[in-house]
C-alpha cells in the first residue's frame, strides 16, 4: 500500500485515523468547528483550526506554520514528529483491521532502542579503548607494511595509527574466529572523540593477511567521522577513503591527508573549521560509487564556501581491475 491508496481507502474516517495516532489530538479534531483553538504544536491559543468535514478531506490549518500542506499524513507529521513511513504503517494496519501501534508507542519504542543503543556503544567504547591501550606505536610494522605491501619508502608516517599483536578477528566465510597481529587507525567524530577502531590486518611478513580489513563496531556514529592522520597545514586538507591512499599522496605530494575510510563516509566528511582548502582524492571504480560519494562531499565544501580541488585518477581502469585510485598512481603494482 502507497500513500496515495492509503488516503483515499482513510477518506471518511481521517478524524479516528488521526486520534487512534495521536490521542493528544482529540481535542482539537473533535472540538466544534469553524472555531480556532489552542495550536496542538506550539501551545499558542486561537492559532488553529480544523475544517468542518475533516473527516473526508483532512483540512486543517495552523496560523504560525503556514507553509505546513493540509492532509491528514502532514497534520500527524507536523504534530507528532513522525516521519511519513511511520504514517504509512500504522495506516496500513489500521486499515487491516489489526492493532496499530500509537504513535505513544512508537515514541516508546524509539525511547527503548536509543537506551539500547547507548549501552551497546559505551561497551564498544570500553572494549575499543582497552585494545588502544594494550597496543603500540606502529610505526616500524607501519613502515615496512607500505613499504612491502605498496613500495611506499620513506613514507610520511601518519599519527594515530597503533599495532596490536593479538587482536580479535570473526571471519564469516570460514565461520571461525581468533586473534592477528594489526595495524589499528584511529577514527574520529567531528568533535575530535574516538569513535572507532579501523583494523588491517597483517600476515608474519606485514603484508596485508586474508583477513583484510575491518572496522571494529564503533562507539557512536561514525557519519562525519574520519582517521585524522596529519595535522592540517597553512588550511588545506586533503581527504581520500583509504588510509594507504591518504598515506601515498601526503608522502608524494605533500598534501596533508585524511582517510574517511569508506566512501558513503566520505560523501559524509565533516571539514574541520581551520580550512579553507579541501582536496578530495577520488577513488574511480567501475560501479561509480567513488565519484558519486566524492561529488556528494565536493558539493557539501562548495556549498560552505571552501575552495575544493577534486582529484581523479588519469586514465582508464585497467582490465581485471575493480578501480583505480591514487595509491595506484602514486606507486603502481608493478
Amino acid at each position: 500500500m502507497n500513500f496515495k491508496e492509503a488516503t483515499e481507502r482513510l477518506r471518511g474516517q481521517y478524524d479516528a485515523f488521526a486520534v487512534a495516532f495521536a490521542p493528544q489530538l482529540r481535542d482539537v479534531i473533535f472540538a466544534p468547528k469553524n472555531r480556532k483553538m489552542t495550536c496542538p504544536v506550539h501551545g499558542v491559543a486561537q492559532k488553529f483550526n480544523v475544517h468542518p468535514k475533516f473527516a473526508v478531506n483532512g483540512k486543517w490549518y495552523s496560523y504560525i506554520d503556514q507553509d505546513v500542506p493540509h492532509g491528514v499524513f502532514n497534520l500527524l507529521m507536523w504534530a507528532t514528529g513522525a516521519t511519513t513511513q511511520e504514517v504509512l504503517e500504522f495506516a496500513k494496519q489500521y486499515l487491516d483491521g489489526s492493532n496499530p501501534v500509537s504513535q505513544a508507542e512508537i515514541i516508546q519504542r524509539e525511547t527503548q532502542a536509543k537506551a539500547k543503543q547507548e549501552q551497546e556503544w559505551a561497551e564498544n567504547a570500553k572494549r575499543n579503548n582497552a585494545i588502544w591501550k594494550a597496543s603500540r606505536n606502529a610505526e616500524i610494522e607501519l613502515a615496512k607494511y607500505l613499504r612491502v605491501q605498496r613500495g611506499i619508502t620513506n613514507a610520511a608516517l601518519p599519527q594515530n595509527v597503533g599495532f596490536n599483536s593479538a587482536v580479535f578477528y570473526r571471519d564469516f566465510e570460514t565461520n571461525t574466529t581468533g586473534k592477528s597481529p594489526a595495524l589499528l587507525v584511529k577514527v574520529d567524530q567531528p568533535s575530535g572523540k574516538a569513535v572507532a577502531l579501523h583494523r588491517i590486518f597483517l600476515d608474519a611478513n606485514c603484508k596485508k593477511s586474508s583477513l583484510g580489513k575491518k572496522m571494529l563496531p564503533p562507539s557512536g556514529n561514525v557519519m562525519g567521522a574520519a582517521a585524522r592522520l596529519y595535522p592540517v597545514v597553512n588550511g588545506v586538507l586533503g581527504i581520500a577513503e583509504g588510509v594507504e591512499t591518504a598515506v601515498a599522496v601526503t608522502t608524494f605530494f605533500g598534501i596533508p591527508t585524511w582517510s574517511a575510510i569508506s566512501a558513503p563516509m566520505l560523501s559524509a566528511f565533516v571539514f574541520p573549521e581551520n580550512i579553507h582548502t579541501l582536496v578530495i582524492w577520488v577513488d574511480k571504480d567501475r560501479s561509480g560509487d567513488g565519484e558519486l560519494y566524492a561529488k556528494k562531499l565536493e558539493q557539501r565544501a562548495l556549498d560552505a564556501g571552501l575552495k575544493v580541488i577534486y582529484m581523479l585518477p588519469p586514465g582508464d581502469i585497467p582490465d581485471g581491475s575493480k578501480g583505480i585510485d591514487w595509491l595506484d598512481v602514486c606507486y603502481p603494482v608493478n
